[in-house]
């Protein structure tokens, strides 16, 4: 009798097993598609990232030029009033209506 109940203690222990082994890896499967899933995010999060940051860039490299084209104005602007100033109302006239036309 000892070894037909060693042989039931043995089989229900190695059922035990086995159960825990199942549950286990359901365990493991649950975490790597908890993994595959955050892996994805990580890359979204990535690639919206560098979309902001080349965005950022682009606008950067907008404004620097709208400054540049400031200036510009700016510079056109003194010059003509310069030279507006040297001129006689009739040559005036005539100055500003060629440099409206260039």
């Amino acid at each position: 009798m000892n070894a037909v109940n060693s042989k039931k203690k043995f089989e229900m222990d190695m059922k035990d097993l086995e159960d825990q082994l199942e549950a286990a890896n359901r365990v493991k499967e649950d975490g790597l598609r908890q993994l595959k899933k955050y892996q994805q995010q990580v890359k979204d999060i990535q690639r919206d990232l560098d979309d902001a940051r080349h965005a950022r860039d682009e606008i950067s490299e907008q404004a620097k030029e709208n400054e540049r084209k400031a200036k510009q104005l700016e510079a056109d602007y003194l010059q003509m009033q310069e030279v507006s100033r040297g001129l006689g109302s009739r040559d005036r006239i005539t100055w500003l209506s060629r440099a409206t036309i260039c």
